[in-house]
């Protein structure tokens, strides 16, 4: 282009330079103008969890971090999680802590196979939970998990057999079924406020 137009190398090199020193505050200027996006991904909806499961799940972050909570388990004749998912993990738990004195997330993590087992644990972790637990808060957990969810899993049985002699016709036995379903009901009260 020098030789093209007469011009020096340097004299166009200086211009080019220039120019493009010009262009990039330009550049930067309007960049300085215009509000940034910010792509934010949402945020995960929060679960709704029924009782049982919330006090599942809020029991198993407990003996996972609380080797006290650990003990008060094990001490507990016959306890088992209603959820499978939630029993497999406290079973895999027992395991961890047999290698383990210490519980430590990252590990833990590695140390379960399976994939939803790990997507659990990587919400039950991320979930707000208080730093500080009590006896009362650990007590009422396997109360509810050990007393109510049974009581529960009865009344829905009891509901689809109800429904079911209702669309039968059968008199007698929703009569039956009615009076059953009123016991269950004073009974998961009573322990409801027993447990208050």
């Amino acid at each position: 282009m020098a030789k093209r137009f007469s011009l020096e190398k340097r004299s166009l090199a200086g211009q080019l330079h220039s120019l493009l020193q010009q262009r990039a505050r330009q550049d930067f200027q309007q960049q300085k103008q215009q509000p940034a996006l910010v792509v934010a991904k949402p945020a995960p909806a929060a679960k709704n969890y029924q009782r049982v499961e919330k006090a599942e799940r809020l029991l198993l972050y407990r003996l996972l971090h609380s080797y006290d909570v650990r003990l008060k388990l094990r001490e507990t004749p016959n306890f088992v999680f209603v959820h499978d998912q939630y029993q497999t993990i406290y079973l895999l738990a027992e395991g961890y802590f047999k290698r383990y004195d210490e519980y430590d997330p990252a590990r833990f993590l590695d140390f379960l196979a399976d994939e939803k087992l790990r997507q659990q644990m990587v919400e039950l972790e991320v979930e707000n939970h208080a730093t500080v637990s009590s006896n009362e808060e650990i007590d009422d957990c396997i109360r509810l998990i050990t007393q109510l969810s049974p009581l529960e899993e009865q009344l829905t049985a009891l509901k689809q057999e109800l429904e079911t002699a209702r669309r039968m016709n059968n008199q007698a036995l929703v009569e039956k079924l009615t009076i059953k379903f009123v016991e269950l009901l004073k009974q998961r009260q009573l322990k409801k406020s027993a447990s208050l």
